[in-house]
């Protein structure tokens, strides 16, 4: 196998394990704030009729859809700065963000810069915090 072919053997052999652990948090944050809503029931009915109860039963039902990015920051530190990806609105009725790590050349190089400061986020407001 290539290696490649490799590197996608090794990220499917753990991403089990990362899906279970993003799918508890989900499930525990939509518990809590479930217990914590005071609504009449049904919280929301489909155009065909069907009720859900709870935000429990809204987010059991949902599709869950989820990708991965991989990014490289340009090796010229004498060029302008520039983004990696544009500001974005991703929809959904939870995302959930897990931190990203900072991968080198090597095989197994990683770290958690300071370089991660260089995340950055549009409040409604429109500001930028980092």
């Amino acid at each position: 196998a290539d290696a490649k072919s490799s590197r996608c053997d090794k990220f499917n052999s753990v991403s089990d394990k990362f899906r279970a652990v993003a799918d508890e948090a989900v499930r525990a944050f939509t518990t809590t704030l479930t217990s914590m809503l005071e609504t009449d029931v049904p919280l929301l009915t489909t155009p065909s009729g069907y009720a859900f109860s709870t935000l429990t039963d809204v987010v059991d039902a949902a599709e869950q859809l989820e990708h991965f990015h991989a990014y490289s920051k340009s090796s010229s530190p004498t060029g302008p700065a520039t983004s990696t990806l544009d500001l974005h609105t991703d929809q959904g009725l939870f995302i959930a963000f897990a931190p990203g790590m900072l991968v080198g050349s090597g095989a197994s190089a990683s770290s958690t810069s300071t370089d991660m400061a260089d995340f950055t986020i549009a409040l409604p407001d429109k500001t930028e915090v980092n």
